[in-house]
């Protein structure tokens, strides 16, 4: 039997559509719940410098595209993000997994170039302006360190005298990119054949700080003083101990002295030389929970943060705290970062005294905070001579004090029973003691007590 040719035609048609498959954007697509991605970092500034794994969780075929001019974030502030430069399609089977890599450029100068298994995760698409720009760089194929400068000239308005390269074609056309955004003449750019070279620097600064700055300034600068890279100007930093970590490109070769300036307005803070050799110093991560108790004998002020063994503040958790009169008992938490091999300390500290203080932990483990427990007892003593000037309170396992019961001016000798109650949420199993304690903190007797 013969099929009329509109018939099969109309077939033909029919089968077309069928197979054919709506191209999505890896945004378009995680919004359907249609892909997981996890995207991670090759290394380096420009080229196949992202790697993203895609998996298709639906049971369709699933056709992505990759654009040009697709962010991907840092999840580390002091990492550049990355833009794609060349884009790319592609199509996953049902529940199928690939990995892809991509070509990128890094789009913030003043932070460090991306390492291997840096995480990243899905941005925006570019600006209009860097847009354009990638989308000639994806075009003409310039995957190198001279189309990377000409990013960084639309992103961070860096320096145009750093856009050059030995292919003048090429860098004429990024220059025409630039220059229609910046509003900078062509002629301002210098079109002759040289070998492009970036070189990356990834350092840090660490300072302890005796004052607080008000108008703290960060710069790069050449052995001439000329400024190459500004990190921040006009902010505060609190006393303590600070790390800033900063990413620098630049094209001066790898042998150029450069140096990192703090400033306080005009007033130069510290300085630190940096090279291509350089690595950000590791610090020690502290999570440190303390329970603190004291007496003070009159109204001052102190500080509670974080000391060393000097009495040296790295970390401030209270500044000029008003402390009254009395027995105190606090729960202190720290955070912060510290430096490597050093003994730290939480400590209340009031005009060079240490009132309290407890060795920092690293990462320690929040304590469980129980219901409220009271307990009541009588204390028993009998002491067989005159005491002045004692007290009679409650201390902790670790020898801390509590709470004071008793002041007693003259302790007459024979028996003496002492009702006493407290409450704490220390748990079932903490225990206290009841101690008898003379003017200069020597135990004169003492009593357990179990907080059952």
């Amino acid at each position: 039997m013969r099929i009329p040719f509109l018939f099969f035609v109309s077939i033909l048609l029919s089968g077309t559509q069928t197979f054919a498959q709506e191209r999505l954007n890896l945004n378009e697509a995680l919004a359907k719940k249609l892909i997981e991605i996890t995207p991670r970092g090759l290394g380096g500034y420009q080229g196949k410098c992202l790697e993203i794994i895609i998996k298709n969780t639906s049971s369709e075929i699933v056709s992505l595209e990759i654009p040009a001019g697709q962010i991907f974030s840092s999840k580390d502030s002091n990492i550049q993000d990355l833009v794609v430069t060349r884009s790319q399609t592609l199509a996953l089977g049902p529940n199928a997994k690939k990995s892809k890599q991509f070509y990128t450029m890094c789009t913030q100068a003043k932070n460090a170039a991306p390492a291997k298994g840096e995480r990243f995760s899905l941005g925006e698409m570019a600006s209009p302006s860097l847009g354009r720009l990638v989308a000639r760089i994806d075009k003409g194929n310039y995957q190198n360190s001279s189309a990377q400068s000409a990013v960084w000239a639309i992103s961070d308005r860096e320096d145009i005298r750093n856009v050059y390269g030995e292919d003048t074609s090429m860098v004429r056309n990024l220059a025409e990119v630039i220059s229609e955004e910046r509003n900078i003449d062509i002629a301002s750019f210098d079109l002759r054949p040289r070998i492009h070279h970036i070189t990356s620097i990834k350092s840090s600064m660490e300072l302890l700080l005796k004052e607080n700055l008000e108008h703290a300034r960060l710069i790069l600068v050449d052995q001439e003083g000329n400024t190459i890279r500004r990190y921040f100007e006009d902010r505060f930093y609190e006393r303590g101990f600070h790390q800033w970590k900063v990413g620098a490109s630049h094209t001066l070769g790898d042998s150029a002295e450069l140096y990192l300036r703090l400033f306080e307005g005009k007033r130069l803070v510290s300085e630190k030389k940096v090279s291509v050799s350089d690595s950000i110093t590791t610090m020690r991560e502290f999570h440190s929970e303390a329970i603190l108790s004291y007496e003070a004998s009159l109204d001052l002020r102190a500080d509670i943060g974080v000391f060393d063994k000097e009495n040296n503040l790295y970390f401030l958790i209270k500044a000029d705290h008003l402390i009254k009169k009395g027995v105190h008992r606090g729960r202190y938490i720290a955070k912060c970062l510290l430096p490597p091999e050093q003994d730290f300390f939480i400590k209340v500290l009031s005009e060079g005294k240490v009132l309290a203080e407890e060795k920092a932990i690293e990462n320690q483990v929040a304590p469980k905070i129980y219901p409220k427990k009271h307990v009541m007892g009588v204390y028993r003593i009998n002491p067989k001579e005159v005491l002045d000037d004692v007290s009679i309170g409650v201390y902790d396992s670790k020898g801390r004090l509590k709470k004071i019961l008793y002041k007693i001016k003259h302790l007459n000798p024979g028996q003496r029973h002492l009702k006493y109650s407290f409450s704490h949420r220390d748990g079932p199993e903490a225990e206290f003691y009841i101690r008898l304690v003379s003017q200069s903190g020597d135990i004169i007797h003492e009593e357990r007590v179990e907080s059952r």
